[in-house]
Formats: structure tokens, sequence, C-alpha cells
């Protein structure tokens, strides 16, 4: 996984909404401290999420808490942070995007035997008044069974997609690769040249499944593949009451050396600044980051 963590730098908290014009332009440092058994990427990648929090915290002055576990305390002027996860939806305000690229500085703590990073990046924010319709998604290596929650893969598993939304709306899916620079639009699939899946309210849907689909409707599964040891990439779940629009992405091409096609894409500078505009343009969008970590087979 590239140090920059290009997939990372679109949003940190994907939570809730309010009208464009309250935005901000901030920037924000924060040093993480790995713990022993966390590689390097992975140091990376929290150390932006928590350079980001900071940021929002600065500006707005309130209280972040992320699934009881993760507080962000303004006192006076000052914001304290301490972390033990990250995740949750209660937050206080969003990352809309990165200006530029984040800056990285790893040193290696010789005595403790741990990396010790600092991130510094720059970016648009802007203040939660109200909050987000909710929805739930999670996935699955096991298209039947909702508990079969899963998000570190072998080379070559399929994966499923459960989601569920307390409201009518519309559903689009993204799988953001740092190796390739692209996001892959996997919901909508091939199939389908609509920006975007309609859902019902309080149903559950298995996306990326055939035997869930209507009788006779074409639908593309989806595997996890990785060439290195192991590949961490995100998926993107954006939901919204609204309709939104496409994205232009280019069609499926055929993975070379086999015959897989893969699946519509855009490169990861596209994607964020067309995810920037839905965002901006509807105030009752929401979207979720999942990691997904593929190894290879051993």
């Amino acid at each position: 996984m590239k140090l920059r963590l290009l997939a990372m730098c679109v949003l940190a908290m994907l939570c809730g909404v309010l009208p464009a014009h309250n935005t901000k332009t901030v920037e924000a440092t924060y040093i993480y401290i790995a713990s022993r058994n966390e590689s390097l990427e992975a140091a990376c990648e929290k150390a932006l999420e928590r350079a980001k929090l900071q940021a929002i915290a600065d500006e707005f002055g309130t209280l972040v808490t992320q699934t009881d576990i993760t507080h962000v305390v303004n006192r006076d002027g000052e914001s304290s942070i301490d972390f033990e996860a990250l995740g949750g939806t209660e937050v206080k305000g969003e990352w809309l995007e990165t200006i530029g690229e984040p800056e990285f500085k790893e040193d290696w703590d010789a005595e403790k035997k741990m990396h010790v990073v600092t991130c510094k990046v720059k970016g648009r924010i802007r203040e939660i008044k109200s909050a987000a319709v909710d929805f739930e998604a999670k996935l699955l290596y096991n298209h039947a069974d909702p508990q079969s929650e899963k998000y570190e893969f072998r080379h070559g598993e399929k994966f499923y997609l459960s989601f569920r939304a307390p409201v009518n709306g519309y559903v689009a899916v993204y799988m953001v690769d740092n190796i390739s620079g692209r996001a892959f639009r996997l919901l909508p699939d091939r199939y389908d040249d609509d920006g975007q899946v309609q859902v019902k309210r309080e149903k559950q849907y298995c996306f990326f499944s055939k035997r869930s689909a209507p009788r006779g409707q074409r639908v593309s599964e989806y595997m996890a593949t990785c060439h290195d040891e192991v590949e961490v990439n995100y998926l993107y779940i954006l939901f919204s009451p609204n309709r939104f629009f496409k994205a232009l992405d280019n069609p499926v091409s055929q993975k070379e050396g086999t015959d897989l096609m893969l699946p519509n894409s855009l490169t990861i500078e596209k994607f964020q600044k067309w995810l920037t505009k839905c965002r901006v343009k509807d105030n009752e969008m929401r979207v979720e980051i999942k990691s997904i970590t593929c190894r290879k087979k051993e």
C-alpha cells in the first residue's frame, strides 16, 4: 500500500451533513505512536485520520465522540484528544476534501520498537448541525448469512455487501485501489448505466450475489485480489434519500493476463472531486468507508 494513502484523502468524518456555505479551510498536525504489532502503513493511515479529527475539533470547538471510545474535547480554545480506536458516527464535523497531499514523517523508536508517525494535512471541513440518515452496511463472506461479517480475505475469496436503510433512497459503492490509483464502481455494476441503485426502506439487500438477485437479472460478483503479500483497499458506500449525478467513469476492461473483467473506473483524483461535489450539493448524502485487507493464500 502506498505511503501517501490517497484513498483516505477525501473524507474523515463521514457522518451527518449541513448546508454547504458553512465550510472552513484548515490545517492540522498529529503525532501518532503505533503499537508494537502495527505496520508502518497502518500507522500512517491512523495518523492521517486523527490529524483530520484534530482539525475539526480545533475549528469548531466541540466534543467529538466516536463509538464511545474516541474523544476530542475542546476547553478554552485548546483541544485534547484521547484515542482508543477509530470508527463511529456521532461527530460534530466532517472532512469534505483534502487539499494537496498529506505530509508524513516517520521515525523509529528503537527502545520501544515501534513507529512514530507525524502527519500534516490541509483540507476543507464543515460543521454538522443535524443528524444524517443512518444505514447499515456489512461486508460478508457468506451471502446468505448477515452474521458472516468479514474485512480480511484471502486472494480469490468472494465478498458480498449486506445493506439496509430506514428510508427509501439511492446507494452506490466504489472500491478505491491505491496501487492502481483508480476507484472502481462496484454498484451499480457494469450491467447498469445508472449512477445509483434505488432501495426501499427497511428492506434487507445482499449486493454482489447472483443467488440474491431477481431471476433473469445479470449481476457482477466480486472477489478479493492482491499482488503483494498484503494489500489494503477501501470500500466507499454512498447513500442518500435523493438521486445524485453519475460519475464520469470509463468502461470495463479485461484484467491483464486473465479472463476477468474489471468494473468501470475513474482515477482517485476524479473520484474525490466527484464525491465532494455530490456531498456539497446534497445535504442528506452520507458516506461510509470500510477498509478491506487481502492476503495471499498460504
